[in-house]
């Protein structure tokens, strides 16, 4: 744990402003319960769009019935981003967002239910399972409900500082009872 991981919770057009912040909170919050650091585990940001190199990229939800579109210019930033390493994740409909990238193009996500219909038809080569609250494909992550912003955020927890803080975490938050829930293990595509 020699070095901190640079979050970018990305404020994109529409964007739910709470769980920008909540996963902010909870991120900031993980960093003053890890025990015995010289330095934060976690950085964490809300931008206007991706800048600079961080370690991962969220989108966070939109609660418009519409799916969000990415913004001119984007794609090609993000799929530079992914190439060497920068993890993408979205929560709930974000995932549009990751879609129009083509990197989910044969893998599996998840988003919203209300989603389905119009994610398949937008974006027929991912496979989208709504059954899944969380797809951990390794270097993209998706999250299911506009809710599910803590669940992507605990498993990212989990994921960089291991099962001690992230119980940590979301027991002090009154989050989901993760000692009675395994988290899934990340995935290859």
């Amino acid at each position: 744990m020699g070095h901190s991981v640079a979050f970018q919770i990305v404020d994109y057009p529409g964007a739910q402003k709470s769980a920008q912040w909540g996963m902010k909170d909870l991120l900031d919050y993980a960093n003053t319960q890890a025990e015995n650091l010289r330095s934060s585990l976690f950085t964490t940001e809300i931008a206007p769009q991706p800048i600079g190199r961080p370690g991962v990229i969220v989108f966070p939800p939109a609660l418009s019935s519409d799916p969000p579109k990415l913004p001119s210019g984007w794609q090609d930033r993000l799929v530079e981003l992914h190439r060497p390493g920068t993890v993408l994740a979205s929560v709930c409909s974000g995932a549009f967002l990751l879609a129009e990238t083509g990197l989910l193009d044969g893998r599996r996500v998840t988003t919203h239910w209300r989603h389905s219909a119009v994610f398949h038809r937008t974006h027929p080569s991912a496979i989208i399972d709504t059954d899944r609250l969380l797809v951990d494909l390794g270097s993209i992550v998706t999250a299911g409900g506009v809710m599910a912003w803590t669940d992507l955020t605990l498993h990212m927890i989990e994921r960089i500082a291991g099962r001690k803080l992230v119980l940590d975490v979301a027991s002090t938050a009154k989050l989901s009872d993760l000692r009675s829930r395994p988290m899934p293990e990340p995935r290859t595509c």
